[in-house]
């Protein structure tokens, strides 16, 4: 009975050594597979956060090229070539058709050869949303075959709006195997599964079989629930192949995709079976020897290893994504914002070295508060907000503006924030000088008008509105002709469009009528906008209105206009008085004979001298006055003719002078009045034999140039010069720079050419120094 009792002791000690054996095997194997299984939920999880920030990088890469060309696509495809080529130089390795599509749903453009027929494209979702929606919205088709590539094609569009209107929509056309060719890089295993998923379950891109892919829709997977995670995991049986999974799966809202990375549950649990063989051998061993048990743990604590080591070289291998991303990104703890790691673009955009960078905060980048800080990471860490905009120091010193996207992950149980940074300063920058100018011209005190090219408004500023009493929509496309009065001349505006059409600006005075009917004169500048390629895009008018001005100066040639009469009348009624005068004192001379006393007759010199300087400076005056009052209209005047009839006028001065005239070759014509030139040129000329240096030989000169839309006329002599100071005096009426016992004058002759001059909407001035001679210009 003891015997027995022993025994049973013995084999109930056995059966229960067994079951508490067994049962810790049965508990192991559990959690081990457990272990395997959320570990691969994690890595898979973490792969496709990885890859989706990858393709949200690209997709935003194909968006910039749509934004940069559809704003050049004028329909000259030719210049438009050669911007497509430049931008598939930066985008080749993701795309490889640029096409656009115009209104009416045909292939207007693609970079690739041309189809022999028009490619009917309006069935097309890609053109249909944008046509219907009327919204400015990045679309991302369906995978489809192209009607002119003849392959599967994922078209990521955007419309082309003209006047606010769809006018067409401009498609880059991606590979779903760009996509694919990706994933195929990636070692993940036996049997894996990559893909990228839209919202509705389309397959958009699948590494395998890829092509037979295309068209195939996923459902009852977690990511398709209506409000899913952003990022998750799952196990199920793939559809398409109905291998069972262990999928990790990151969610791009903004783009309605998804990316899904999957891991065979087989080749997860290769190295869980090896295990489990270890321990169940070790189990059925341990029974018999001591050995068993030790080979039993030496193998589990290999596998254990294995496990180990496979896991690090995962992580290896997903660090190695980080790492190489162009995009500056982060890894922080949020619980006190220290910097864990950075990728070398992140190095390169601070100016740190990537050592550095792990060694600071979060806050030695940040300008904001350390509580502001901590709290926008609380957002991050809760996904409250994925979307940031910080200003960021560089280790420069220089403060930068970036967009960030930054949200939570787990990595080694840990669980941390990621960043996304994104350097935004440009196009801020610009976005603020953008609004500065467009409140500069809303509050211009003048008007600012831009049309297209065919002359129809396009832009109006409120002063405008507020002088032509229209409002803004009374002006948009229209054109400024229903602004004309009818008194503009023509000519004036032939003159404007021959200066606008050769890419000139036009200044000129326009007459215009309000809404109202009132009449206003316009100062306006004209000018061309040219684009990058130096076309002209647009036409700018500045204009301001001249009314009152015009009318005080009416007001004005009209005062000096009676001015002038009366200074005529006056001189002309004075001369007969004085003829009078002067006669008698001849006969007063006669008379006395030659009897006459000495003192009396020099009186009578003085008389008659006074009498003959009177006469003269009357002419003068009458001169003066009748200057720029011809009445006629100005005509094209070769100056060269007027210069030739000057010097004829003169002959006799100058052969009494033997003074040399040397006259230049090829004058230029210009708009003016023949007698009126003729005078200026005889009056310059004149003077410079008269006011010669003695012993001297006159030697005058004249020469022209042209500078801008001036021509400048040279009257030079090597007479007898003048003093700076009397420069501007000289042209002033009856001032004589010389006593009348040296030279005889009145000191009207160069202030009827500084008339005539200004008269020819022109200018005139002296260089000159004392003995050196005169230039004038």
């Amino acid at each position: 009975m003891p015997i027995l009792s022993l025994r049973l002791q013995m084999l109930a000690l056995l059966v229960l050594g067994l079951a508490v054996l067994w049962l810790a095997v049965f508990i192991e194997l559990n959690r081990s597979r457990e272990r395997f299984i959320g570990d691969a939920q994690t890595a898979t999880v973490y792969q496709a956060q990885v890859l989706a920030e990858n393709a949200r990088s690209t997709f935003k890469r194909l968006d910039e090229v749509l934004f940069d060309l559809r704003v050049h696509w004028d329909g000259e495809e030719r210049q438009f070539a050669e911007l497509v080529k430049d931008q598939q130089e930066h985008i080749s390795d993701i795309a490889f058709q640029i096409g656009i599509i115009d209104r009416d749903g045909f292939l207007a453009y693609s970079n690739l050869s041309k189809s022999q027929e028009r490619v009917d494209l309006r069935e097309r979702d890609h053109f249909k949303v944008h046509k219907e929606s009327g919204q400015d919205k990045l679309f991302i088709s369906k995978p489809l075959k192209g009607k002119v590539s003849g392959r599967w094609t994922i078209q990521f569009t955007r419309p082309i709006f003209e006047k606010n209107r769809f006018n067409g929509v401009i498609v880059v056309s991606v590979s779903p195997e760009q996509f694919a060719s990706y994933y195929e890089k990636l070692n993940l295993g036996e049997k894996p599964a990559l893909a990228m998923v839209s919202d509705d379950g389309s397959i958009m891109s699948r590494y395998p079989d890829n092509d037979s892919s295309m068209g195939k829709k996923i459902s009852g997977t977690p990511y398709l629930d209506p409000n899913p995670p952003v990022s998750g995991a799952f196990r199920r049986f793939a559809q398409v192949d109905g291998i069972e999974r262990i999928y990790g799966f990151y969610r791009l809202p903004e783009y309605r995709m998804t990316v899904v990375i999957g891991q065979s549950v087989s080749s997860i649990l290769d190295s869980y079976s090896e295990q489990r063989l270890i321990i169940v051998a070790g189990a059925l061993l341990f029974s018999l020897a001591i050995t068993a048990l030790i080979i039993l743990l030496y193998r589990s604590l290999r596998a254990r290893e294995s496990v180990a080591l496979s896991l690090k070289e995962s992580e290896k291998r997903y660090h190695s994504l980080f790492a190489g991303s162009k995009v500056p990104m982060l890894l922080i703890d949020p619980a006190d914002g220290s910097i864990l790691d950075a990728n070398h673009a992140a190095s390169e955009f601070y100016g740190y070295s990537e050592d550095r960078l792990r060694q600071i905060n979060i806050g030695d980048l940040n300008i904001l508060s350390k509580t502001d800080i901590a709290r926008e990471m609380a957002k991050a860490k809760e996904e409250q907000r994925s979307h940031f905009h910080f200003r960021h120091r560089l280790a420069s010193g220089e403060i930068r503006d970036v967009e960030v996207h930054s949200g939570p992950i787990e990595l080694q149980g840990k669980p941390i924030l990621y960043s996304i940074i994104h350097d935004e300063t440009h196009r801020l920058r610009l976005e603020r000088e953008r609004r500065k100018l467009i409140r500069a011209v809303e509050q211009s005190p003048v008007s600012i008008v831009i049309a297209n090219t065919e002359g129809n408004i396009e832009y109006v500023n409120p002063r405008f509105l507020e002088i032509t009493g229209y409002t803004l929509a009374e002006v948009l496309d229209k054109n400024p002709r229903f602004l004309k009065s009818g008194k503009t001349p023509q000519e004036t505006y032939v003159q404007l469009w021959d200066a606008l059409c050769k890419g000139e600006e036009w200044h000129g005075e326009l007459c215009n009528k309000r809404k109202n009917g009132e009449i206003f004169w316009e100062q306006a500048s004209i000018s061309p906008i040219f684009d990058a390629r130096g076309k002209i895009t647009h036409y700018l008018g500045i204009k301001e209105d001249t009314t009152e001005r015009r009318k005080i100066s009416e007001e004005l040639v009209r005062s000096n206009a009676e001015l002038e009469q009366f200074a005529y009348v006056a001189s002309h009624d004075l001369r007969q008085p004085l003829r009078m005068v002067s006669s008698y004192i001849t006969l007063i001379e006669k008379k006395l004979g030659t009897d006459i006393d000495k003192d009396l007759k020099e009186f009578i010199g003085f008389a008659a001298d006074g009498a003959k300087r009177m006469d003269q400076l009357i002419t003068g005056l009458l001169e003066y006055s009748r200057t720029g009052r011809s009445g006629e209209p100005a005509d094209r005047v070769r100056l060269g003719d007027v210069i030739k009839e000057s010097c004829l006028n003169l002959e006799v001065a100058i052969e009494d002078a033997d003074a040399e005239v040397a006259v230049a070759d090829n004058f230029p014509e210009v708009q003016g009045y023949w007698m009126e030139l003729v005078r200026l040129f005889q009056n310059l000329i004149g003077n410079a034999i008269k006011y010669r240096s003695p012993g001297r030989r006159p030697e005058i000169g004249l020469s022209w140039r042209k500078e801008g839309r001036e021509w400048i006329v040279e009257v030079k002599d090597n007479g007898m010069g003048m003093d700076p100071k009397n420069h501007k005096r000289a042209f002033g009426i009856f001032q004589r720079l010389v006593s009348n016992e040296q030279y005889e004058g009145t000191g009207i002759g160069l202030a009827v050419c500084k008339k005539i001059v200004e008269h020819h909407k022109g200018r005139i001035w002296i260089e000159s120094a004392v003995g050196e001679g005169c230039r004038f210009y």
